[in-house]
C-alpha cells in the first residue's frame, strides 16, 4: 500500500506547492500575454473529464463521488500547468531531463521489484507486489520510450556526462525491455512498439532527411514482417493476428483478443442506449447482462463479468455516455495534435522541440495503451499520467515565452 501510494504523494505535494507558488505571485497570465489557444488548450484537455463526470451526473441525477477521482487528479494537475504559465525561469534540470533520469531509475527499479511468486501465479509472465502483467507491460513500455527519447535528444560535450548517460540509459534499456517483454502483455507490445517507430523516423528526418527516413521505415518493416511471421519467436506474439482472425470466423470469447472484440461491440450497443447519462461506474452491468440483453448478438460474458471492457474510451463511454467518449477522445488526441504542433513548428529550437517530442510519444504511447486497458481507472496510473501531461504542457509553454522574450526567431 505504501508503494501505491508514493505517486499520489508525490502528486499532491506538487499541487500544493503549486497552489502556494500561484497564491505568491502577482502577475496575470493575461499580461504576459499568454492568452492564446496553445496556452489555454493544455487546461481545456485536462479539465474535460471532470466536466463530463459533471454533467452525466446531473443527467442521471445521481452523484457518486467516486466517479471524480481521476478526473479530480487531471483537473488538480492543472493547477501545476498553471505554474509554469507564471515562471519567468527555467529550473536547473529540466523537467523533461528528469522524467528520462526517473524512467532510468524506474525501469531499475521494476527488474528488481520482479515478484517470483505473483509471477508463477500468471503463468510465467513477470509481475510485481504492486501490478500485474498488463500494467506492468504498459508502463515499463513507456518508461522505455522515455529513456530511448533522452538517449536520443540530450547531448554533451562533457566525456564523463557522456559516459554516464550512456551508461545509464543503455542500463534503463536493458532492464526495460527485459520487463517489458517478460510481462507479455500484447497490447503494449503494439503500443512501444509503434510510439518507437514513430520517435525513431521523426530524429530520423530531423538528422538525415526525408530519403534516410524512408529506408530506416522500410527495414524495420522488414523487421516486423519477419517477426509477425516467425510463429517460434513467441506463441503471445503470434496469437496477436491468430486470435483475431478466429473471433472475426467464429465469435469465439474463449480468446485474450476475442474476450475483447466482444466487449467492444457490447459496450457500443450499451452506449448507444443510454448515450446522454451513461450508467454511471458498473450500472452497464444491469443493463447488459439481464435475460433480454443476453438474448442478442450483442452480448458479451466477458463484460459481464465486471472487470471493464478494458478499453479507456469505451469504459468513459458507459460511465458518462457520449460526454465520456468526447473528453476522452480529448484527452488522448488533443496532446498528440498540440505536442506535433509545437515539434514541427519549432524543429530547429531544442528547448521546445526535445520536451514536445517526448510529450509526444507519450502522448501516442498512452492513447494506444488505453485501446487495451483503462489506465485513467487506476489511481496511480491516472496519477501519473495526469503529471507528465501537466509537467510537459508547462515545459513547452515556458521555453516558448523565453523563446518570444529573447527575440529569437524559431
Amino acid at each position: 500500500m505504501i508503494g501505491k501510494s508514493l505517486g499520489d504523494i508525490v502528486f499532491f505535494i506538487l499541487f500544493f506547492i503549486s497552489i502556494g507558488l500561484l497564491i505568491s505571485r502577482d502577475s496575470s497570465i493575461r499580461s504576459k500575454g499568454l492568452g492564446s489557444l496553445t496556452s489555454d488548450l493544455p487546461n481545456l484537455i485536462l479539465a474535460a473529464p471532470f466536466a463530463a463526470v459533471s454533467i452525466s451526473q446531473v443527467l442521471r441525477t445521481d452523484l457518486r463521488l467516486a466517479e471524480f477521482d481521476a478526473p479530480s487528479r487531471l483537473l488538480a494537475s492543472g493547477f501545476i500547468f498553471y505554474v509554469f504559465l507564471r515562471s519567468n525561469r527555467y529550473s536547473v534540470v529540466r523537467p523533461s531531463v528528469a522524467i528520462g533520469w526517473g524512467a532510468i531509475a524506474g525501469l531499475i527499479t521494476l527488474y528488481f521489484a520482479i515478484d517470483p511468486g505473483r509471477t508463477a501465479m500468471t503463468g510465467g509472465r513477470l509481475s510485481t507486489t504492486l501490478s500485474w502483467p498488463n500494467d506492468l507491460g504498459a508502463y515499463s513500455g513507456i518508461l522505455l520510450t522515455f529513456v530511448t527519447w533522452m538517449l536520443l535528444t540530450q547531448r554533451t560535450t562533457v566525456l564523463r556526462k557522456r559516459a554516464l548517460l550512456l551508461g545509464a540509459g543503455v542500463t534503463g534499456i536493458l532492464a526495460g525491455i527485459y520487463v517489458w517483454w517478460g510481462a507479455q502483455s500484447r497490447g503494449p507490445w503494439i503500443a512501444t512498439a509503434l510510439t518507437l517507430l514513430i520517435l525513431f523516423l521523426i530524429q530520423a528526418w530531423k538528422r538525415w532527411g526525408m530519403l534516410r527516413m524512408f529506408g530506416f521505415a522500410s527495414c524495420a518493416g522488414v523487421l516486423v514482417a519477419i517477426a509477425i511471421n516467425f510463429k517460434d519467436l513467441s506463441p503471445r506474439l503470434s496469437s496477436i493476428i491468430d486470435e483475431p482472425v478466429r473471433w472475426v470466423q467464429s465469435k469465439d470469447e474463449n480468446s485474450s483478443a476475442g474476450e475483447r472484440l466482444s466487449m467492444v461491440i457490447a459496450s457500443a450497443k450499451l452506449i448507444s442506449m443510454a448515450p446522454w447519462t451513461g450508467y454511471g461506474d458498473f450500472g452497464y452491468l444491469k443493463a447488459g447482462c439481464g435475460d433480454e440483453f443476453k438474448s442478442t448478438p450483442y452480448y458479451s460474458r466477458s463484460l459481464c463479468a465486471g472487470s471493464g471492457p478494458h478499453n479507456e474510451v469505451l469504459a468513459r463511454g458507459l460511465q458518462s455516455g457520449i460526454w465520456g467518449l468526447l473528453a476522452t477522445l480529448n484527452l488522448l488526441l488533443a496532446p498528440i495534435v498540440w505536442f506535433g504542433f509545437h515539434v514541427r513548428r519549432f524543429w530547429n529550437s531544442p528547448d521546445i522541440y526535445n520536451p514536445a517530442l517526448l510529450g509526444l510519444t507519450f502522448s501516442i504511447n498512452i492513447a494506444l495503451v488505453c485501446m487495451f486497458m483503462e489506465p485513467y481507472s487506476i489511481k496511480f496510473t491516472a496519477t501519473f499520467n495526469a503529471l507528465v501531461l501537466a509537467v510537459l504542457f508547462g515545459e513547452v509553454v515556458t521555453a516558448k515565452r523565453m523563446l518570444d522574450q529573447s527575440g529569437l526567431k524559431s
